[in-house]
């Protein structure tokens, strides 16, 4: 008698969301973004007076089915905090870190060794992110497996952006971060020059844009742009099976940026 083979499918998702200024006044809705999205891993960015408040967050979290917490305190008042479903190790980066990155290796299921490192970059210029992420990758490069997610601060020149029209936006504004007079890539070359894909363009998604919400009250924010990514080491590619920019009414209130997801599935081949 022959056994059939069966083929499990095992998935991990996994999150950043930048939530403005700690989430205060807007926590309600922030929860129902993590609850819409209910990735296995969740970096949250601008973790803001979070250590103050440890005890009532870990509560939040727990009552949200995340049993693990933990807050990487930040060199300024941007804290990174992460909710996991799964074991996880964690490690603080704060040298050459404007604010801090927190990397989060899964401890054990199929993806065990899988390092995500969460990241919210310097808002004040493309050379000072370009010295940031250089030292990031000096971390994420030694692995076999790992992806770079958050707030990158900084634009692709993939996306099909009207350059001069969202420059003449941004220098209306007086806002300089993307480039003074032409926008800057240098960021987001420099990660694909070092091996890592955007999992949006690698996937052929719809340029999506996960900054301004509707809330939004930052001019820096003047134009519809993408600058929340997620870049996969190219060994798990072939993983990749989702990447998204999620939206919908409570992310519209909830903060500045959309939240950005992908998922992860292996299929495992059983008797």
């Amino acid at each position: 008698m022959l056994l059939k083979k069966t083929t499990k499918q095992e998935i991990l998702s996994i999150s950043h969301y930048n939530i403005l200024n700690g989430g205060e006044g807007r926590l309600n809705d922030i929860l129902k973004v993590i609850k819409g999205i209910n990735p296995d891993i969740c970096g949250l960015l601008e973790a803001v007076k979070w250590q103050n408040k440890s005890g009532r967050f870990r509560k939040i979290a727990n009552n949200l089915g995340y049993k693990f917490v933990h807050l990487a305190v930040a060199n300024s008042k941007y804290n990174i905090a992460v909710f996991s479903k799964l074991p996880i190790g964690v490690k603080v980066i704060k040298k050459g870190i404007r604010h801090v990155a927190l990397e989060a290796t899964v401890k054990s299921g199929p993806f065990k060794r899988l390092s995500i490192f969460f990241i919210h970059l310097s808002p004040a210029s493309e050379d000072a992110r370009l010295l940031e992420i250089k030292e990031l990758l000096k971390h994420a490069q030694k692995l076999s497996q790992a992806v770079i997610m958050g707030d990158l601060n900084s634009l692709s020149c993939r996306d099909p952006y009207n350059r001069r029209k969202i420059l003449k936006a941004f220098q209306k504004n007086s806002v300089t971060k993307y480039g003074t007079r032409k926008l800057r890539f240098d960021v987001i070359k420099k990660l694909n020059s070092a091996g890592f894909k955007d999992a949006m363009f690698y996937l052929k998604r719809s340029f999506a844009a996960s900054t301004p919400t509707p809330s939004n009250k930052d001019v820096s924010h003047s134009a519809s742009v993408r600058i929340d990514y997620a870049f996969l080491s190219k060994n798990i590619l072939k993983y990749l099976k989702e990447a998204k920019v999620f939206k919908n009414r409570a992310a519209d209130k909830a903060s500045d940026h959309y939240p950005m997801y992908i998922k992860l599935i292996k299929n495992e081949r059983g008797s």
